[in-house]
């Protein structure tokens, strides 16, 4: 009888233990369960956040690039402008040689009239100066024009 108790009694103490095994088993599964809720609902809130987050970044960069359109507009539009004004300037330049070139023939032409006016006028002083002269009594020459 004695093996049959400490059977019987090996057999409760294992009852008990697989019971009390069972329960630890359930109750550190509800805890896991816990957990994994927890887990689900932190990442839902980081799947939200992150949703959030993407909408805000393409809102935030279609206004960058919507203005650094805007700039490259302004920019263009600046360039263009500059364009113009060199070409203009290009062309005052052009012409200012041109008419540069034509004062400068225009002169030469004055200053070679005025040399051969020079001349002549000279000449006519020297020939006149010649006919203009008498001899004196003593034999030198006299200029009657001075």
């Amino acid at each position: 009888e004695d093996a049959q108790t400490q059977t019987t009694l090996s057999a409760v103490d294992l009852d008990t233990a697989a019971t009390a095994r069972e329960e630890k088993l359930k109750t550190e599964n509800q805890e896991l369960r816990t957990d994994v809720q927890k887990l689900i609902g932190a990442l839902k809130d980081q799947q939200l956040m992150s949703k959030e987050y993407e909408s805000t970044l393409a809102l935030a960069l279609g206004a960058l690039r919507s203005a650094a359109f805007e700039r490259h507009l302004e920019i263009s539009g600046v360039q263009d402008r500059y364009r113009e004004l060199l070409e203009s300037e290009k062309s005052l330049n052009h012409r200012l040689k041109s008419e540069n070139v034509d004062l400068k023939h225009a002169l030469g032409n004055a200053a070679s009239a005025i040399r051969l006016s020079l001349s002549s006028e000279s000449e006519a002083m020297v020939c006149g100066s010649a006919g203009d002269e008498s001899t004196s009594s003593d034999g030198s020459r006299i200029n009657s024009s001075l």
